[in-house]
């Protein structure tokens, strides 16, 4: 282990690990440090959907940028699981409506190809669904998103960045950070001691552990997520099937899985890890009302994973004001992965 660094990443999942790579290939010293294994965290639990149908031009433009980057790490690193088989988001009601043609309209002023589709052009796209019982009477669908496998991507992230000179220390964990007038000073690990002046907290969920480590408190909440995947079935659609009104979405993978995931009713804040049958039910019941024919096909498994949720479900991302040196980059409230 090194005992100095430019720059010291506490987290191993896709933002620490992309920061890594950029940070090296820039070449600063880096050492990323994670507690567990890569993407062991939030990053390996996610349903690693990529979309651009956003509300606000802010996250719009992001999200653009996002595919951009996807596309050229498929050149670049080799194959990461990107495919871009659209997005699919159902329009329940004239409020719906209003605000996706309201939302429609900002997306193509910046480009983005997207349309308001019927019930017809639902069909198409994705024979499965009934339209009637997902109770939808139209959707959204931008064919540039997609998703990704999250830990192709992270891994080529953290073997390009090894590649590039940075150092990558799994099972290692942050145990204090030292400050020097109001600067960071060091890092301490269970491993031994890195002296640095900069510290990127991109912990996810923890980050707010790391950050109390340098006398700084930040509002992020944990919030548990849950996802099943199902056993594998011939071919029958590409595009992720997603409805803010319902919470729902659920795509099939390339080897033919179903993978999804929903808002379990009773979920509770914190860090419990155990899956429920509340969830299982839940998901059951609103998958097979979308999509009748897959009431046949069994589950393989669940898991839980989670949000790292700000106030106001952003990002939280720079360097802290009370603390120079320690930089924040958490709070990406489910979207990390895509962001």
């Amino acid at each position: 282990m090194k005992n100095r660094a430019d720059v010291v990443i506490v987290g191993g999942g896709i933002n620490g690990c992309s920061l890594a790579y950029q940070l090296a290939k820039k070449g600063l010293e880096v050492v990323l440090l994670e507690k567990n294994y890569i993407a062991s965290g939030a990053t390996g639990r996610c349903g690693a959907g990529i979309r651009q149908q956003w509300s606000t031009k802010e996250n719009v433009k992001l999200a653009m940028e996002s595919v951009k980057i996807f596309e050229r790490l498929s050149r670049e690193f080799g194959d990461i699981g990107f495919r871009q088989g659209g997005y699919l988001i159902a329009i329940h009601d004239d409020n719906e409506m209003k605000q996706a043609e309201k939302n429609v309209e900002m997306q193509r002023s910046l480009g983005l190809k997207v349309s308001i589709i019927d019930s017809d052009e639902i069909i198409k796209i994705v024979p499965i669904l009934d339209v009637e019982g997902m109770h939808a009477i139209g959707a959204t669908f931008c064919p540039t998103d997609g998703h990704a496998d999250p830990f192709k991507t992270t891994f080529a992230y953290a073997r390009e960045a090894v590649k590039n000179g940075a150092e990558i220390l799994t099972h290692t964990e942050v145990k204090a950070i030292s400050k020097n007038n109001g600067r960071i000073n060091s890092v301490k690990t269970d491993n031994g001691e890195i002296k640095t002046s900069f510290v990127v907290d991109a912990a996810g969920v923890w980050s707010k552990e790391i950050a109390r480590m340098a006398g700084i408190e930040i509002p992020n909440v944990p919030y548990r997520k849950e996802i099943l995947v199902t056993e594998r079935i011939k071919p029958l659609f590409k595009a992720m099937v997603i409805s803010f009104k319902d919470g729902i979405y659920f795509s099939q993978q390339d080897e033919g899985q179903i993978l999804g995931g929903i808002p379990n009713p009773h979920e509770r804040k914190g860090y419990l890890t155990m899956p429920t049958f509340s969830f299982l039910t839940h998901m059951a019941k609103t998958l097979t009302r979308y999509a009748p024919s897959l009431s046949y096909i069994r589950v393989l498994r669940h898991w839980t994973g989670f949000y790292d949720v700000s106030p106001d479900a952003r990002p939280i991302i720079g360097e802290d004001p009370r603390v120079k040196g320690f930089i924040h980059c958490h709070g990406f409230s489910g979207h990390g992965f895509m962001l």
